[in-house]
């Protein structure tokens, strides 16, 4: 539903760790699902990386590194890159955006 903020899903990661589920979003942003296994009908994001800062542009695929706390985002537009986020237990203060290449 409208609620999911759902627009264009193309790749997603389960953290089965931390019960998250991460979803990439057309035209650009990262979706992020708490508590996943759970999750029924039309829940919202706990969370959405996004914004022109994260430089995330159709976003297409995604890999996570739970040993370093890294979210790996590839984009397919103009200009193919890979958009790399720190990720911060909620609640917690920073810019999660680290890099692009």
């Amino acid at each position: 539903g409208a609620g999911t903020t759902l627009n264009g899903p193309v790749a997603l990661w389960l953290d089965s760790a931390s019960d998250r589920l991460y979803v990439t979003n057309y035209p650009g942003s990262v979706l992020v699902f708490d508590n996943a296994s759970t999750a029924t009908d039309n829940v919202a994001p706990s969370r959405t990386i996004t914004g022109a800062s994260t430089l995330l542009s159709f976003p297409s695929g995604l890999w996570l590194d739970p040993a370093s706390d890294r979210l790996y985002v590839s984009n397919y537009s103009s200009v193919f890159s890979i958009a790399v986020f720190r990720l911060y237990t909620a609640g917690s203060a920073g810019s999660a955006w680290i890099h692009a290449s």
